[in-house]
């Protein structure tokens, strides 16, 4: 029942939950819409309810393909993410729909809302969403993955080739009737070079939408229309929208069309042939393979929408020509607009990622194209064009002097009526009047007047203004006016004065700068939601120097998201490049996150590429040419990326030790990360406010001079003798391969094997030629341990054949020895009750011994020990001190090998934060202290070294083998506590999972095993066709064999091999 619920309730649970919470979201904020449908700013609240709706729903999908790809669930993951979409489309559907019936006025049940829903999202997407989902069919399959991906290929193909036909079909569209409306799309057809388009009408009469969709085609194109739109608009509005979707399929001649199907035939094949060549030629590349299938999908699709705005600019001239009537072209699009509710002008950097560019710029560039500017010209000043908006506000400020008085409209305050904002022929002033006098009389006063009688005058003209707009906040009417630099002044308007507003917007929308200083484009805020979010789920599975930097990586990208500001994306962009790369270069990713890091790793890239590639684009034309160089967010990026490569890159790698030639302790810089927010804040501020851009610079230097001094430091440390950091020792190896004898499922498990069948799959498939070594392979499922992640790490081979497990219950921890041949059976069992289940415990076997350790719990160190069969259990305590340091105490008998690492700046349970903050620009790596602990305690030391040990007693009791991660990789250390001696015995590249016996070292590496005799010095390399998931492998070694024990599910599932090598 266990399993039932961890595979196939918790996926649906999920996307149940995902779903209320979009249902919760979306009838929440859609409340304040349906509180006042009449509002004048009902378009821009309706924009912003949507927008929230969308980041919801976008967040969920991200946040499911996150837990269930990582953990060996890539078959679950597109399944879980097509039910996240599904339930969310329909969620949203249900929560929206009482917004729909009170704001659009329609009729539609909710069962109808929600079936054209999924119908419109198979019509114009379903071809995508079958691409995506095609790979993970085909691996489904198993091994008639052949077939079907052939299948798959043909009936996708077929459908790419009909496309707007299948479109038809999905929304039930049927022939245009109407003769006179059929008339005049011929004659715009008849002037156009694209093929005549059938046109067809869609949706009920009871709808209340106005729009045209064109569908290009190498076979048959299609222009579907909505019921609204053939009933709405007039013949001339008909024919000019008409010829806008006319102009569309202009522009996707044959050639381009042709393009965009062998694009799509490409992702086709490598999608349904890909899973079933890796499967059978590289297997171990089918993880990566699934779980960045989606991703590419999707940045394939971003890369074919580029450009979709100037084409409909385009469109919008192109229409003009064919249908000859610019102003039926704009009274189409408004009535298309106001059918939506889509406002007439909306947020810059949001227009900019949009699919088409707001109302009110499309009408300027059609209303260019048709004749000379509707605005009138007032004869203002002629300002040398070599200066800046701002540069030109200050100049009409100081003439003194002023433009006519053709026109001019002025808007009080909603909350003060003397406070006034005039919009000009050239620019807007905002006037304040004396609150001891009566407010000015807007109607009557002449604007000299209402100049003569102001308490105070601030103007700007439009071409030093990025932004004005109408936008809605709870209730109230705000006019929102930003400056080239960033600066925003709000003013809150009277309801009766919105109309008027609007049309005077319409008016100085042709004059308003393209320079923009904010990034608030829903994709990179969706990317700094993103990146905080693996920052913060990622924090627990990564330690040392990588942490600060997820830590901070979360703090900035809330405050990118938060904040409408390029520096702080600039600034994350920085970060995540920094902490991607050093988990890239260094492996840290495989380490004890257990392979599960590769999806941190390649989030952490795309945020970090996408965020500096949108301040790169855009910087050229959104920084103020004055603006000083320290102040740019490039700069801002490139300084934190700079201060973080040392301390994740540089330190781990060793740098100093590669160039040279030479083993170095490495040296770790994790307190420059607390230089990020200083940084990122300083940017921001640069950015938006002027007197802050000077600062910048000075903020950089004190940077550059820190990391400076840290790389000095970093210099001379590397120059420290370490006796750890030797050169690795080589063995000499044989290789074998690998074929199991017999595979045995235990457990129960639902569905048999059909869910997750790749290891099964890769383990079963015997390997031909050569040498080989024979072994048994078991599956066990719902293994209760002490970390459900990690289970198979509490499990432990022991002389007998036997399996001895560390079992966590309700009643505490027990200790059960299992038969190898079904590890159902339980042959002993011995309860710890001393033993916390709460504390950190590490477990350990060998031979018929056994030993639990449980570290700074109370101050002290507690190991238990014993022999597998009798009711003894052996304990001795230790002091921790310093409590808050790392200590380890490895042995099995009087004499124990101590190794605790060296903080200086704590004592006792007490940390000097005086000297710890003194010490945070050069604190390098800390230092791990040596020493070997006699029978009476007494402690002798014996070195100090900067590499982090991982120690493991012999069943002999004067054994403690050490595996010391350097600069080139892993090397082991004999020590002998009788004598006080030490030696390498070996070294790989890579940090491994091991075990040993005192007579062979056996380590599982990513994809084989290698088996070391430490007397001879040789060793057999077996190679095992298992993918990444060998990261997390617990192996342990007896007499009668090895065991190679590793999880192959989320939770508790793990995977059982038992070896006998000779």
């Amino acid at each position: 029942m266990d399993v039932f619920v961890r595979e196939a309730l918790w996926p649906f649970a999920f996307v149940s939950i995902s779903g209320l919470l979009t249902l919760v979201t979306t009838w929440v904020a859609g409340r304040l819409v349906r509180a006042e449908p009449d509002h004048p700013a009902i378009a821009e609240r309706l924009q912003q309810y949507r927008m929230r709706s969308w980041a919801v729903q976008v967040l969920l999908a991200f946040v499911g393909y996150v837990v269930f790809s990582p953990e060996g669930l890539a078959p679950w993951a597109p399944l879980v993410l097509f039910g996240i979409f599904l339930a969310n489309a329909i969620a949203f559907a249900v929560g929206d729909h009482p917004t729909r019936r009170k704001v659009f006025q329609d009729d539609y049940s909710l069962g109808e809302v929600v079936g054209r829903s999924l119908t419109w999202y198979l019509a114009m997407s379903g071809h995508w969403m079958a691409i995506t989902l095609v790979p993970f069919v085909v691996y489904l399959a198993g091994p008639a993955g052949w077939l079907v991906g052939i299948a798959l290929i043909g009936s996708v193909t077929l459908w790419l080739s009909r496309l707007p036909q299948v479109a038809c079909w999905f929304l039930n569209a049927s022939e245009l009737a109407k003769a006179d409306l059929l008339a005049r799309f011929a004659g715009v057809s008849e002037r156009s070079s694209a093929p005549r388009p059938e046109v067809k009408v869609y949706g009920s009469s009871r709808g209340t939408v106005i729009n045209a969709f064109a569908f290009p085609s190498l076979r048959q194109p299609v222009v579907l229309l909505t019921h609204h739109f053939v009933e709405s608009l007039s013949l001339d509005e008909a024919g000019a929208i008409f010829a806008h979707e006319t102009a569309h399929m202009e522009q996707f001649d044959k050639r381009l069309l042709q393009r965009q199907r062998c694009i799509d035939l490409g992702l086709l094949l490598l999608g349904g042939l890909g899973p079933a060549l890796l499967l059978t030629f590289a297997p171990y590349g089918m993880g990566w393979f699934l779980w960045g299938w989606m991703p590419f999908v999707l940045v394939a699709i971003m890369i074919r929408s580029q450009g979709v705005q100037q084409r409909e600019t385009e469109a919008d001239l192109r229409a003009v020509e064919l249908c000859g009537d610019g102003e039926a072209l704009i009274r189409g699009l408004v009535k298309v607009h106001e059918s939506l509710l889509i406002p007439r002008r909306v947020d810059p950097d949001v227009e900019q990622s949009d699919s088409h560019p707001s109302l009110s710029h499309r009408v300027q560039a059609i209303r260019a194209a048709i004749g000379p500017s509707f605005q009138e010209d007032d004869g203002g000043e002629n300002v040398p064009p070599e200066k800046s908006p701002l540069a030109e506000t200050a100049a009409v400020a100081e003439k003194g002097d002023r433009p006519p008085i053709d026109s001019w409209e002025a808007f009080a305050s909603a909350e003060s009526l003397h406070r006034v904002v005039v919009l000009e022929n050239r620019r807007l002033t905002w006037m304040d009047f004396p609150k001891t006098e009566p407010p000015p009389d807007l109607t009557s006063d002449s604007l000299e007047s209402l100049r003569k009688r102001a308490e105070s005058l601030a103007s700007v003209v439009y071409s030093g203004l990025g932004e004005v707009r109408v936008v809605a906040k709870k209730s109230d009417l705000i006019l929102r006016v930003v400056n080239v630099d960033g600066g925003a002044t709000e003013l809150g308007v009277r309801r009766e004065d919105a109309q008027r507003l609007q049309a005077a917007l319409d008016r100085i929308d042709g004059q308003l700068s393209s320079v923009r200083s904010r990034s608030e484009t829903p994709l990179p805020r969706l990317v700094a939601a993103v990146a905080s979010v693996v920052g913060i789920l990622a924090l627990d599975d990564f330690s040392g120097a990588v942490a600060p930097g997820l830590f901070w990586l979360f703090i900035i990208g809330m405050a990118a998201l938060g904040w409408a500001c390029r520096s702080w994306l600039a600034a994350l962009g920085g970060v995540s490049l920094a902490v991607g790369i050093s988990l890239l270069v260094t492996g840290e990713f495989g380490g004890d996150s257990g392979g599960q890091g590769m999806w941190v790793v390649a989030a952490l890239l795309l945020c970090g590429v996408y965020s500096l590639y949108k301040v790169l684009a855009e910087e050229a034309s959104t920084t103020p040419p004055e603006a000083p160089f320290w102040g740019r967010p490039t700069v801002v990026a490139t300084i934190l990326f700079v201060v973080g490569v040392p301390g994740l890159l540089l330190a781990p790698a060793g740098l100093f030790g590669a160039l040279s030639g030479e083993p170095s302790a490495s040296t770790s810089f994790t307190s420059l990360f607390f230089l990020f927010p200083v940084v990122g804040a300083t940017a921001a501020f640069a950015t938006k406010e002027r007197r802050w851009q000077k600062r910048g610079g000075v903020i950089g230097g004190l940077v550059a001079l820190l990391l400076v001094v840290a790389l000095a430091s970093s210099a001379e440390l590397s120059q420290v003798p370490d006796p750890l950091a030797g050169p690795m020792p080589t063995l000499a190896i044989e290789e074998r391969l690998f074929a199991p004898e017999r595979e045995t499922t235990l457990g129960g498990y639902f569905w048999g094997l059909s869910l997750a069948p790749s290891l099964d799959r890769f383990i079963a498939r015997p390997v031909g030629g050569g040498r080989t070594v024979a072994g048994s392979v078991y599956r066990v499922a719902d293994f209760e341990g002490n970390d459900s992640d990690v289970a198979a790490r509490d499990l432990a081979f022991i002389d007998g054949g036997r399996l001895l497990a560390l079992r966590y219950g309700d009643a505490g921890i027990e200790l059960q020895a299992l038969s190898a041949s079904d590890p159902r059976q339980v042959l002993w069992r011995l309860s710890l009750e001393e033993v916390d289940p709460m504390q950190p415990t590490t477990f350990q076997a060998a031979g018929e011994s056994w030993s639990v350790v449980q570290g700074l719990h109370q101050g002290v160190t507690t190991r238990w020990s014993g022999r597998v069969g009798s009711p003894e259990i052996e304990s001795r305590t230790w002091p921790a001190s310093p409590p808050l340091a790392q200590w380890r105490l490895v042995g099995n008998g009087d004499r124990m090998l101590e190794v605790q690492m060296d903080m200086p700046w704590a004592e006792g349970n007490q940390i000097d934060l005086l000297e710890f903050f003194v010490q945070l620009p050069w604190m390098g790596t800390p230092e791990w202290l040596w020493k070997f602990v006699g029978p009476e305690g007494k402690a002798e030391p014996l070195f100090a070294s900067r590499l982090a040990p991982d120690c493991r007693p012999a069943p002999a009791a004067d054994q403690v083998l050490c595996g010391c991660q350097n600069t080139r990789g892993r090397t082991f250390w004999l020590f002998n506590l009788a004598n006080a001696t030490y030696e390498p015995v070996a070294g790989f590249d890579i940090s491994p999972n091991w075990a040993w016996d005192g007579k062979r070292l056996v380590v599982a590496r990513q994809h084989d095993l290698v088996v070391v005799d430490l007397a001879s010095r040789e060793g057999l390399r077996i190679p095992l066709p298992i993918d990444a998931q060998q990261w997390q492998a617990q192996v342990s070694i007896a007499e009668s064999g090895i065991l190679l024990a590793w999880p192959i599910h989320q939770g508790r599932d793990f995977r059982v091999v038992l070896l006998s090598v000779e």
